[in-house]
């Protein structure tokens, strides 16, 4: 409906302004549009760019009509064209030039017909007549009147376009660019034009910049580069848009894990690369290729025991590469370990516990979760402070490649009394309590065997110290035990209510200042005290249980 009331308008503006009516209101008297299935006109123009000089091919194609020689045909051009002055060999009608040709109002040229034409009526406008194409964007199309017939034919609607792109960018001959896009220099560019007067260009969005003939660097990374010439008519090319991808740096691997020449206990790890590069990236690693995403790749490789060297070769797709090697050590067999002391079950008691034993060397020792030191053959002497009644130890050995190695005792713990003996400092304590003991004991420079006054083990101790002139023996008693001394007897005598026994000793007792001594011997056999030695300090420990 709309395309028919166009085609109206145009007849009743064209047969007004050529007399064949009077007014618009006769406008429907006059005229006969064709339908398309009927006949149909083109107007195929040589080059759709706005403003430019165009040759024009009108085809007219009817089911019959009779186009006579010395016909006049109007052939009227849209409002948008400004006509310059036409000639008659402006005209083409298969080779023949046009009989007359008269410009009127309106933007219509009077065309006489050369030759006889029946249905097919094809001439030229051509581009010697100095047409050029509007500066507009509109649609419109052309319309061709025969006159004698008073029929009247409307073209296709015709849409001019944006002048296009004639900038070419020049790049330097020094520089190209690889199979995957990417410049491995920095490119400096230049552009020119066959037909702009000017280029503007742009880089990443920033504003435009008249080019002026210098050239222009592009630097490393990805950036968007859009230019466009302007044309003597001022008009605008359509704007071209290139990506720029420099990459001039080899990668660089910022972080490997886990860490070159390392110690692992599996078989089988993922090795995870941090790759820099501005380009995409590849690893190559065991004749195997690896992609690279957000500049991170896990790759997991199978080792054997022992030694490992691991070649890999980063690659970007600017053409640049690193090869290096990381080496591993593979050791899967858990640590040797071994607990002495305290062991399973045991009863200690003293100020603390001595925690002895012997581990693989160089492994991270730890005696419940505080890491112990050991010398260079892997033995470990410590003390640890229990609780009283059951507790239960845990040492653990984990060596360079992380296997680990437990031992878990319970025992069971009491402090008692424990006497310490400083020989070197001359200082003796009583848990941990400083007393006066006289006279000191001593160690005997014969038999190397310590001594101590037998009544500061008897108070220490809560016992009865009695002294039996007959038996000519000292007497330690607590509750319905007896324990008889004599100096220089290495006998010892017991009595439990009814039951007498007796024991030896290495060491028999001595007297020193009418004061009887009694060796270290005794306390550990006689009374069951728990003995250690310090050789570094020369401290002994005797340690009483409940």
């Amino acid at each position: 409906m709309k395309s028919l009331l166009v085609s109206s308008l145009a007849v009743c503006f064209f047969l007004s302004s050529f007399g064949y009516f009077p007014s618009r209101a006769k406008a429907n008297t006059f005229g006969v549009i064709q339908p398309k299935y009927e006949s149909s006109f083109f107007a195929e123009i040589s080059n759709l760019e706005q403003g430019e000089d165009v040759s024009i091919n009108f085809q007219l194609h009817t089911n019959g009509d009779l186009f006579q020689e010395a016909d006049w045909i109007t052939l009227v051009f849209p409002e948008v064209y400004e006509l310059p002055d036409f000639k008659e060999e402006h005209f083409t009608f298969d080779t023949y030039s046009a009989l007359s040709v008269e410009k009127t109002e309106n933007n219509n040229v009077r065309i006489q017909l050369p030759i006889t034409f029946v249905s097919n009526l094809s001439f030229s406008l051509e581009e010697n007549a100095e047409l050029k194409n509007p500066i507009s964007e509109e649609q419109f199309s052309f319309t061709i009147f025969i006159e004698k017939q008073e029929k009247f034919y409307e073209s296709e609607t015709i849409q001019l376009i944006i002048p296009k792109n004639t900038v070419d960018v020049i790049i330097d001959e020094n520089n190209s660019v690889n199979e995957f896009g990417w410049f491995s220099e920095k490119p400096q560019i230049s552009f020119n034009s066959r037909k702009a007067e000017n280029i503007y260009y742009s880089i990443d969005g920033n504003e435009y910049i008249l080019f002026s003939g210098e050239k222009v660097q592009i630097q490393e990374g990805v950036h968007i580069l859009s230019y466009f010439g302007r044309r003597t008519t001022g008009l605008k090319e359509k704007v071209e848009v290139k990506k720029w991808k420099i990459d001039p740096y080899p990668p660089t691997c910022t972080n490997i894990i886990p860490k070159n020449k390392v110690w692992i206990n599996t078989l089988e790890v993922k090795i995870k690369f941090e790759i820099e590069s501005i380009s995409p990236t590849s690893i190559k690693i065991l004749e195997k290729i690896f992609s690279v995403k957000d500049g991170e790749s896990e790759i997991t490789v199978s080792l054997k025991p022992g030694k490992n060297l691991i070649e890999y070769t980063v690659l970007n797709e600017a053409g640049y590469s690193l090869t290096d090697t990381l080496t591993y050590f593979v050791d899967v067999t858990a640590p040797v370990l071994k607990l002495f002391s305290p062991t399973k079950d045991q009863l200690v008691c003293g100020y603390s516990v001595s925690v002895i034993g012997k581990a693989e060397p160089a492994c991270i020792l730890e005696v419940n979760g505080i890491v112990v030191e050991m010398d260079n053959y892997g033995n470990f002497n410590t003390v640890i402070n229990p609780e009283e009644g059951e507790n239960t130890i845990l040492v653990s050995c984990t060596d360079r490649a992380g296997n680990v190695s437990k031992i878990v005792n319970s025992y069971m713990y009491y402090s008692g009394i424990v006497l310490e003996v400083n020989l070197k400092k001359q200082k003796v304590y009583v848990n941990h309590e400083l007393v006066e003991v006289n006279p000191f004991p001593f160690r005997d420079s014969k038999n190397g065997e310590i001594y101590l006054p037998i009544r500061f083990v008897a108070e220490s101790l809560s016992y009865e110290l009695l002294w039996d002139a007959k038996q000519n023996a000292a007497i330690l008693k607590k509750e319905n035990i007896s324990i008889y001394v004599r100096p220089n007897d290495s006998v010892v005598k017991i009595v439990e209510g009814d039951t007498v026994t007796e024991h030896d000793i290495y060491y028999p007792p001595t007297v020193i200042d009418g004061n009887i001594m009694i060796p270290i011997e005794f306390t550990k056999k006689i009374l069951g005290a728990e003995i250690t030695y310090k050789k570094e300090s020369d401290t002994v420990y005797i340690a009483f249980c409940k």
